[in-house]
């Protein structure tokens, strides 16, 4: 449905944008996106385990409210994965390891 372009001095009609229309897939030329945040914390879950295999773990990042910010996903294989033997201090630190935090008390 094609709508009408508002003209100046139209009177806003809402009924004509009621219905909620989503666009996906816009091609666009590559642009760099920096956004600053500070993180203050981040929570583990466990997103999937492949017994004897790997563990899937989701970390959430926090800011200094608690709120989420982002989230990272990372997969434990191999001798990561059996030294976690489901010590989750041990994936906690690993996360951290891998994202560069410095963990504090």
């Amino acid at each position: 449905m094609s709508r009408p372009l508002p003209q100046p001095g139209d009177a806003f009609d809402p009924s004509v944008y009621a219905e909620p229309r989503t666009v996906e897939g816009v091609q666009i030329q590559p642009t760099t996106v920096t956004e600053v945040k500070n993180i203050h914390s981040f929570r583990v879950f466990v997103a999937g385990l492949e017994l004897f295999k790997s563990v899937t773990v989701i970390a959430v990042l926090q800011d200094e409210n608690g709120n989420s910010m982002t989230s990272r996903t990372f997969t434990f294989e191999g001798a990561e994965y059996l030294a976690w033997n489901n010590d989750d201090q041990y994936l906690v630190n690993k996360v951290a390891e891998r994202l560069g935090f410095t963990l504090t008390a």
